[in-house]
């Protein structure tokens, strides 16, 4: 077949076997879809929004999982019939004897696929899916965000694919990075303050027992300082009072300090201070033991 453009951007012949083949792009929107409505499951009551309907997205989602089993099938050979199994085991006998084959046999082989696919009829089911049963059962937000992302997969596609092809990845999928380190814990910070270790060229720790403790004690703190902030923030904004998450933290603090007094002999002055500073900074809810 001679096409018109070489990239097949506008060549009818690529856009009709595209569409009437393209099985994988159709899986890859689905799941694209699936994912984001996952995300309306977690509700923020500062987004406006009302609280998901979890039985709704949850059919939805039943909805989507069935169509992305039924274009699965289509991959497997006992979807076709005898006939379209024959004409393609010809075509690949003819190729692997090197006898020649005509643009018939292609075209033949190409148009009994397409009709088998039917890949037509599923795309107006999924249509109808995102614009009448996804508006039936979500709220209107919810509904165009996720109609945006079926309409919108496309431009996504365009980015995303030629990079995932050649890694054999099947999907993208956003990934939160949360750092342990100190300069983002916070919760115990004074001025001044800096780890021993820092010093001679960041090998100050391995020549002074004393410095290897101070900055062991504070790995500790300050990983167990960024653990809460990082399960407060998978949690959403909202998600305990204040006065709980101070609780937390000086319980934790404490904890920690009381762990290591008789294990970090080099160090009394330190732990000392650090017990006055966990204190003056939540002067309330500085105890480790729980109440009766």
């Amino acid at each position: 077949m001679e096409s018109t453009d070489l990239l097949g951007r506008t060549d009818p012949y690529i856009l009709a076997l595209l569409r009437g083949l393209d099985v994988d792009y159709r899986i890859r929107r689905l799941r694209f879809v699936v994912r984001k409505l996952n995300g309306f499951y977690h509700f923020e009551p500062e987004s406006g929004l009302p609280p998901p309907d979890t039985e709704a997205l949850d059919h939805m989602k039943g909805l989507f999982y069935d169509q992305i089993d039924h274009l699965g099938w289509r991959w497997k050979e006992l979807f076709f019939g005898s006939s379209c199994r024959g004409m393609a085991a010809q075509l690949v006998s003819d190729l692997a004897a090197g006898r020649p084959t005509s643009r018939d046999q292609v075209v033949q082989l190409v148009a009994s696929l397409t009709q088998m696919m039917g890949l037509a009829d599923l795309d107006r089911l999924h249509d109808e899916l995102f614009a009448e049963t996804a508006r039936e059962l979500l709220d209107k937000e919810r509904h165009a965000s996720l109609l945006r992302a079926y309409i919108g997969f496309g431009f996504y596609d365009l980015i995303t694919f030629p990079v995932l092809q050649r890694n054999d990845f099947s999907e993208v999928t956003e990934i939160l990075v949360d750092r342990i380190s100190p300069r983002d814990a916070d919760s115990l910070y004074t001025e001044g303050f800096d780890l021993k270790g820092k010093s001679l060229n960041a090998f100050g720790a391995f020549f002074n027992r004393g410095w290897r403790e101070h900055d062991y004690l504070w790995g500790r703190l300050n990983a167990a300082d960024r653990l809460v902030s990082v399960v407060l923030s998978a949690a959403g904004g909202g998600a305990l009072p204040q006065m709980q998450i101070n609780q937390a933290r000086a319980r934790i603090f404490l904890a920690i300090l009381e762990e290591e007094r008789g294990k970090l002999t080099e160090i009394s002055e330190e732990l000392e201070r650090v017990d006055v500073l966990i204190r003056t900074i939540y002067p309330d809810f500085a105890h480790v033991a729980e109440e009766a």
